[in-house]
């Protein structure tokens, strides 16, 4: 029988930071002092140390989740759940089947994969589609470290490279689950959850561990909320480490509440791109960011239209890997002539100090 996964369950911690919240928030004479601290005071303001709500901490990376963000007890798999594992005791469900290629199909509307372990890419090409309390690695059975793994068997299709692809979908919920990209025997990295068109919607990404990918999250559209996203090491071809990225569009993408740490100089936490089209209607806001050459892309080219309705609210920059966030800086391709678009509350890690629009 499949052992529980190896994640710590962080549920205890999940409901502290909603009872922390309401707390400070009660908190009037707090607030008051932290709005005469200066512009990055409302960022300040949270999360907070537990139990501590007078104390705004500094140096948070890498023990974030002692100051209330998104860390390996507050996302993934809950360490009470017992995975089933694809398809060695479980081959197939409503609106899922594995394939004997080595992936597995989901084509049913409505179709509900909970309690899984994949060692295998998911591909979506059914709507509201939900994803909950799985583990889904590239390759491989996890241990209790996923590089002392175990080979899965059959072994995965070689084409399909990512841990979770979407195909023209809308409505795809992914929580609570925990990915890892490393392919097995290799130095590789694959992708996390990739929008590979580009055109799928409404899509909820909440709580989930993302280790070790090429690029953790790819969509333009929907929610990326309360993740932790880890991405420490560098493939052997040398290709760029990336976070959450958009890479086109003006539909609505709120990216909130995320830990984003890439421990390569060769890419980005958060990355918005017009490589498709230009960037309009995303909202980033208290995440805690850093690595990449830089930390944050805005989505602008200079000499291109100006971006438009980009809003960078709150958001905490670490020097934990380079001592300008990223290599080179904290932000990039920033619009500041662009109609909608604000730069306010941000700051940096060690010091509190507001960061002023580039």
């Amino acid at each position: 029988m499949t052992e529980p996964s190896p994640v710590l369950d962080g549920r205890a911690r999940r409901v502290r930071r909603i009872v922390m919240t309401a707390t400070v928030a009660a908190a009037l004479p707090v607030a008051a002092s932290l709005v005469a601290m200066g512009p990055a005071s409302a960022a300040m303001a949270r999360p907070q140390v537990p139990g501590i709500p007078h104390t705004v901490p500094t140096n948070c990376v890498p023990d974030v989740g002692a100051c209330g963000y998104p860390d390996a007890e507050t996302s993934g798999v809950p360490g009470t759940v017992v995975l089933q594992e694809v398809p060695e005791q479980v081959s197939s469900g409503p609106g899922w089947t594995y394939k004997s290629a080595g992936y597995v199909q989901v084509n049913g509307n409505g179709a509900d994969l909970q309690g899984l372990l994949i060692p295998y890419d998911v591909v979506i090409t059914g709507s509201n589609v939900t994803l909950k309390d799985d583990e889904i690695t590239q390759g491989v059975v996890s241990g209790a470290n996923i590089r002392g793994h175990i080979p899965a068997t059959p072994a995965p299709d070689p084409s399909l490279n990512d841990a979770v692809t979407l195909r023209h979908t809308s409505g795809v919920t992914i929580e609570d689950t925990t990915i890892s990209g490393l392919i097995p025997d290799s130095t590789n990295l694959a992708g996390g959850i990739i929008d590979v068109y580009g055109d799928s919607t409404e899509v909820t990404i909440r709580s989930d561990n993302i280790a070790d990918t090429s690029l953790a999250v790819q969509v333009n559209a929907g929610m990326v909320e309360g993740n932790y996203v880890h991405s420490e090491m560098a493939g052997d071809d040398g290709g760029k480490i990336g976070g959450i990225e958009s890479n086109s569009g003006s539909e609505l993408l709120t990216i909130e509440d995320n830990t984003v740490l890439v421990g390569s100089s060769n890419g980005y936490a958060i990355g918005l791109y017009s490589d498709y089209g230009t960037q309009g209607n995303k909202t980033i806001d208290g995440n805690l960011l850093a690595g990449g050459n830089y930390a944050l892309y805005g989505g602008f080219n200079s000499g291109g239209p100006d971006t438009t309705n980009i809003v960078v609210n709150d958001n905490r920059f670490s020097r934990y890997f380079y001592g300008n966030g990223g290599l080179y800086g904290p932000v990039a391709h920033w619009d500041a002539a662009g109609s909608g678009n604000t730069w306010t509350g941000n700051f940096w890690d060690d010091t509190l100090a507001a960061i002023p629009e580039p």
